[in-house]
């Protein structure tokens, strides 16, 4: 399904966007149901306190490739009909501030989904990720009963072509018997057995691979060795995606990684040459061909 975007509408709320998101500042307004007289309940208010947190911290991880470090406090909160509360990103301590970054990737993301774009969704974002933008605005999400609450984020509200875009946007399109290799992280055995595969280029989103109990032991040695891998078996694709979301892994090879020589193991290797080294290498490199 394709909506029509306004240009010149996306063109204004994007300039809103980057002006709410300085300094990491997220507000949301949630609005009661005509069924509680316009109140909001507790417990639709925490949880969706609590699922846009979790939101933010999807959303630096995909910016960093790192576990999210940032902290989040209630900078301001007025608790009625309707509810309203901010939230600011604390200044952290590393020099590289991203708050403004985690913030505006979160706004201009809500923004595509409300206005049916997710062509324009971040490369960056994966299936994680873009499963708390579907989780978060639950809250919102039409039902029978309490269809009337209303949920809006920085200048945009939850609206229903939201929901019908991130629903698109994560189903799967494509499926494909082959293999994919990377470097292996984050075994998961709690539920379904699975492990992160981290394919090139570098910054890819990650891509989720479940395998089966007797293939446990050959996978956490190769990520005790840091080995590359490759995993052979049935790949689901999303929408927009050079990387399948998932593979179903029936086998695994692991790479042995290659040792990689040092700058001191070049010492003395060319005894016979005279000059300098600056100048050898320069030769050299100057004979490659273009």
């Amino acid at each position: 399904m394709r909506f029509f975007v306004d240009t010149a509408q996306r063109g204004s709320d994007l300039m809103a966007i980057h002006k709410n998101a300085e300094d990491g500042l997220i507000s949301f307004r949630l609005i009661g149901a005509e069924v509680d007289d316009g109140c909001v309940r507790v417990s639709d208010l925490s949880n969706c306190m609590a699922k846009i947190h979790g939101c933010l911290k999807h959303v630096e991880r995909c910016i960093t490739g790192t576990s999210p470090s940032l902290q989040y406090v209630i900078k301001k909160m007025h608790v009625g009909s309707p509810a309203d509360c901010e939230l600011f990103a604390k200044t952290p301590k590393r020099k590289n501030d991203i708050r403004k970054s985690v913030s505006t990737l979160l706004l201009t993301t809500i923004a595509s989904l409300a206005a049916g774009d997710n062509g324009s969704l971040d490369a960056r974002l994966d299936y994680e990720a873009l499963k708390s933008f579907q989780e978060f605005p639950k809250v919102a999400r039409p039902a029978e009963e309490r269809s009337s609450r209303r949920l809006i984020v920085g200048v945009h509200e939850i609206n229903p072509t939201y929901f019908v875009t991130i629903d698109e946007a994560l189903s799967i399109e494509e499926s494909s018997y082959g293999s994919i290799s990377g470097s292996l992280e984050r075994i998961d055995v709690h539920k379904s057995p699975q492990f992160s595969l981290f394919p090139r280029p570098i910054g890819s989103p990650s891509v989720r691979c479940y395998f089966g109990d007797e293939m446990l032991g050959q996978i956490t040695d190769a990520l005790k060795t840091k080995s590359h891998v490759t995993v052979y078996g049935k790949k689901d694709y999303i929408q927009g995606r050079l990387h399948p979301l998932r593979v179903k892994v029936d086998s695994v090879e692991i790479h042995q990684n290659d040792q990689i020589p040092s700058f001191a193991s070049f010492a003395g290797c060319l005894k016979d040459i005279e000059g300098d080294s600056v100048d050898l290498i320069r030769k050299i490199r100057n004979e490659w061909p273009d």
